[in-house]
């Protein structure tokens, strides 16, 4: 996610109530690094807020994955018997990122609420200007869940790409820093499975 070199902060817009349109002029005012930025009133405060709705995807195509092609080869994998998703995280941003949706779905996909899209697992939340270092976190996908069983079928059937997609909806509020820098995931997919001998 990259939020561009906004300065500044975020400036003080008043409201009366849910809805009012005052918050609009707000949401239009911060970067929404390619999702978008809805203004909203905070009524116990009084005060306009934002909050940033963003989707990034990523394809994977296994076939096409040299590491997966020295392991697997051309063999058919009969049974997968463990997924995990490790991860690591750079929070370069003035944003601090609540918890993530990470979803495995078709390469058409272009929503998390499309057809074969499924849940796969929260990302904990990542402090503004926070490192997460590689290899000390991880997902187990469970066995006999959606994800487990979207994720079976595409290691069983390598030639077929699909997407990894990742939500986030962080929140500004008036004083924070305007959204600046860049947020970078990075999952690595560790599978063991049964091959044919």
């Amino acid at each position: 996610m990259d939020f561009g070199a906004t300065t500044g902060k975020v400036p003080t817009v008043t409201c009366a109530s849910a809805g009012d349109s005052a918050c609009a002029t707000l949401g239009s005012q911060v970067s929404a690094a390619g999702g978008s930025a809805t203004g909203m009133c905070d009524t116990s405060t009084k005060a306009c807020y934002a909050n940033i709705s963003v989707t990034k995807s990523y394809p994977v195509s296994l076939s096409n994955d040299a590491s997966f092609a020295q392991t697997v080869g051309s063999r058919a994998i009969s049974v997968v018997k463990a997924i995990e998703l490790n991860y690591s995280a750079n929070n370069g941003s003035t944003v601090n990122l609540p918890d993530m949706n990470l979803y495995i779905g078709p390469e058409t996909a272009k929503n998390v609420t499309d057809k074969d899209v499924v849940l796969i697992d929260k990302i904990p939340g990542i402090p503004k200007g926070t490192s997460v270092p590689s290899g000390t976190r991880k997902i187990v996908v469970p066995s006999g869940t959606p994800a487990f069983e979207r994720f079976s079928y595409y290691l069983q059937n390598p030639k077929v790409s699909f997407l990894l997609l990742m939500t986030a909806t962080p929140t500004v509020r008036a004083g924070e820093d305007l959204p600046k820098g860049q947020v970078e995931i990075s999952v690595t997919p560790a599978f063991t499975v049964g091959l044919p001998l």
